[in-house]
């Protein structure tokens, strides 16, 4: 079972898989080239290694086992009933602005920062660096020496 919670279980399973299409020194690759964003990384490894392998082969590692999926359990009853009637949505900030105002109010300094929640959404949600984590943390396995794609 993949729990991608769980980096130290998964990644030298995935990286034994992918070892075989990449060179041996994609790391040090990535490492030294810095990518600002995990889809420039990505461009990186593609331009490395035969693309459609790589992606064959991780979509080979995803399917031969179950994944481990949770979802929060702090729903509101609308909320339950939503997932309920229209099972789990990608989430959206915009479209859970009343959510992110119910939960962000409760810290001390939401009065000094309520108004920068728009501006955040737009920067952070669809149209802005969605998804996006800057790469020193993928090309540095999140601070551990000797991580992701040794």
């Amino acid at each position: 079972m993949i729990d991608f919670d769980d980096i130290d279980d998964w990644e030298p399973k995935l990286a034994a898989t992918l070892s075989q299409h990449l060179p041996n020194s994609v790391g040090l690759t990535l490492t030294t080239a810095a990518p600002e964003y995990v889809e420039d990384a990505l461009d990186l490894i593609f331009d490395l290694s035969l693309r459609d392998a790589v992606i064959d082969a991780t979509l080979g590692w995803i399917r031969s086992t179950n994944i481990a999926g949770y979802h929060g359990s702090r729903l509101a009853d609308d909320e339950m009933a939503s997932v309920r009637a229209n099972g789990l949505i990608p989430l959206k900030a915009e479209a859970r602005r009343h959510r992110l105002i119910r939960a962000l109010s409760q810290h001390s300094d939401w009065r000094r920062v309520a108004d920068q929640l728009d501006a955040a959404i737009l920067a952070y949600g669809q149209g802005g660096a969605a998804g996006c984590r800057t790469a020193p943390g993928l090309a540095a396995d999140h601070g551990r020496p000797g991580g992701f794609f040794r």
